[in-house]
């Protein structure tokens, strides 16, 4: 039972370099601009 999802420190943009080949799941959430809101980004 190993975790695969991996929630990046603040500002790091997940690539699909860092996940080719591999069963993680790099993932990070933004601020957007409108308030309320964030991007999820996933690779």
């Amino acid at each position: 039972n190993e975790e695969f999802v991996v929630l990046l420190e603040k500002g790091a943009i997940p690539h699909t370099r860092n996940v080719r080949g591999s069963n993680y799941c790099f993932m990070n959430v933004f601020d957007d601009r409108i308030t309320g809101r964030a991007i999820i980004v996933s690779v």
